[in-house]
């Protein structure tokens, strides 16, 4: 019975929780003003990808921009993630929906079998419960795997944002411009960061901006940090007349600096962990000799 009360309040949380997601609080008209403009060329570019999907990433996607109307800031984060992963919203969505209604399901499925093979009467609720329980749990994990992803990929290129700005310091102190810097170190590399940075300031000429604006847009887009302070201390120092290298030798010295910390906490993680399997190792191996020894004197 406990168990039984257990899961319908799981499900009925679930319940409560998928309908705030599908009815959410319309926002102030002086928000969507303000976000109306940050969010065009990106639903532009999600209704041409959305039009290139199957029909089910269609209708996903038209329920997911209906959503977004309402609550942007919601959904922002998600495209976030989806954008620094390399996933298609629509495709994420579709395959997550198919996933979690074969967990929904399931247990109804198998539910005339274990009342044949047990001869026992399931009460339909806790069947149902326990489907909804199931479908639930499969909708977390499937969130909590693409932001651990998302949150990998960041730190990817956090670490190769800082390899490029060294790069780009190097090669400004050897009497190139940034103007001229940035393109070279940025064909340097061929990883997808390269790849990104390199695509960024690309489309910086041709759309009559900055590459640090492009830049800029990069991390609003995938949602790091770095890129967008990166573009504000840039913006800033030729606003007040500095100079960009001094600027960017600051940033570099930083994030060199946090990467450095990064990989002493990493090698102190891994040290740790080798130490704490060596102790277990000579424990068990101890447990092995003093059992046998025990056994022998028993035996004899």
């Amino acid at each position: 019975m406990t168990v039984y009360i257990l899961l319908v309040g799981i499900a009925a949380a679930a319940v409560v929780y998928v309908f705030r997601l599908a009815f959410p609080p319309a926002p102030a008209l002086a928000r969507q003003v303000h976000a109306w403009g940050r969010d065009r060329a990106e639903a532009t570019r999600r209704a041409a990808r959305a039009g290139e999907g199957t029909r089910g990433q269609r209708w996903v996607a038209l329920g997911v921009q209906a959503v977004e109307r309402r609550r942007p800031d919601l959904v922002r984060s998600f495209n976030q993630d989806l954008e620094v992963t390399g996933q298609s919203r629509e495709a994420w969505l579709t395959r997550t929906v198919a996933v979690t209604l074969t967990a929904l399901m399931l247990p109804l499925a198998f539910l005339p079998l274990l009342v044949a093979y047990d001869s026992a009467a399931i009460p339909a609720g806790t069947a149902l419960a326990f489907a909804l329980a199931l479908a639930c749990m499969t909708v977390v994990v499937s969130l909590r795997e693409l932001n651990g992803r998302a949150t990998a990929r960041r730190e990817e290129f956090r670490r190769g944002l800082s390899l490029f700005l060294d790069l780009v310091v190097m090669s400004m102190e050897a009497g190139r411009g940034h103007a001229e810097a940035l393109p070279t170190v940025a064909g340097v590399g061929d990883g997808w960061v390269f790849r990104e940075l390199r695509s960024a300031v690309a489309s910086a000429r041709t759309h009559g901006i900055t590459p640090w604006s492009a830049l800029g847009r990069v991390g609003e887009r995938m949602g790091i940090v770095e890129l967008l302070d990166l573009q504000a201390s840039v913006e800033l120092a030729q606003e007040e007349g500095g100079r960009i290298r001094d600027s960017l030798v600051s940033r570099a010295s930083s994030m060199r600096a946090v990467r450095a910390v990064d990989l002493q906490a990493r090698a102190a993680t891994r040290t740790e962990a080798m130490r704490n399997t060596l102790v277990l190792m000579a424990l068990l191996t101890a447990a092995y000799v003093i059992t046998a020894r025990l056994l022998y004197l028993v035996n004899a």
